[in-house]
């Protein structure tokens, strides 16, 4: 009986894998280029798994779910359905994460959802965040896009004013519909004056926020649920559409930059 359930289970493998084998040349991509669309930084887990190497594995299975290319992976592996996931209608953006057919917008997450990516996204800003005083605000832009401000706190009066005052460093970050860091820049702010500072945007901050921001979504789609409410229409907002969502300051912290 176990030989006979290994057999089978091992003929389900082979199907899964030739179905995987068909998948790529539909797409019209090499292995590398699929590889790439996975958010693999090399295609030799691809190939290890087209050679027989190792199986079609759940961590694969996520990577597949949350690209673009819209695989029906109970086709892939069980051969139920179609190839593809039918065409969501109305896609405003075309690069959409998707979960159980319907679109996860970075504005669409629950409070508690937000604040654990800002929290990932406050540890490639600050390395140690344990170490500063520093709040997080969020505001929605793009209509369903995420803009973040991190403000990191002294707890010494500035100097430049008589009253008591706290600087701070702020860092400004947006991520758009497609999931994609489309701003980081930081500037300076106290009571009285605000200075734009740089754009902290290149190559290699984009793929560290890539990274986290991938690793955030392989997470959150073993569990996620669609929130019952609206976190802008059910938080109380500033007058620019801010919630604050984490807030670490010091006890006499009395004077907040504004």
């Amino acid at each position: 009986m176990n030989y006979q359930i290994n057999e089978i289970k091992e003929n389900s493998n082979q199907q899964a894998l030739e179905r995987l084998k068909q998948l790529i040349v539909n797409l019209g991509l090499s292995k590398a280029e699929f590889a790439r669309k996975l958010g693999y930084k090399s295609p030799h887990p691809i190939y290890m798994i087209l050679n027989g190497s190792n199986k079609i594995s759940n961590s694969f299975i996520r990577k597949l779910e949350l690209s673009t290319l819209r695989v029906n992976t109970e086709w892939l592996l069980h051969g139920d359905g179609e190839m593809r996931t039918k065409e969501i209608l109305n896609l405003q953006y075309g690069n959409e994460v998707f979960h159980n057919g319907r679109v996860i917008y970075p504005r669409r997450l629950s409070k508690h959802q937000v604040l654990i990516l800002a929290l990932k996204f406050a540890e490639l800003i600050y390395d140690s965040p344990e170490d500063y005083y520093f709040t997080i605000e969020v505001q929605s832009i793009s209509k369903f896009g995420l803009g973040f401000v991190f403000t990191k706190f002294s707890s010494d009066p500035d100097p430049k004013f008589d009253e008591v005052t706290y600087a701070g460093i702020m860092h400004y970050v947006n991520i758009n519909p497609e999931w994609k860091i489309t701003g980081y820049y930081d500037s300076w702010r106290n009571s009285q004056e605000t200075a734009r500072c740089q754009n902290l945007l290149n190559d290699q901050v984009m793929d560290e926020f890539d990274s986290v921001i991938r690793k955030y979504l392989l997470d959150l789609h073993e569990n996620f649920e669609f929130p019952e409410k609206d976190l802008f229409k059910s938080s109380i907002t500033s007058h620019e559409g801010f919630i604050t969502i984490y807030e670490n300051l010091p006890r006499d912290h009395s004077s907040r930059p504004s």
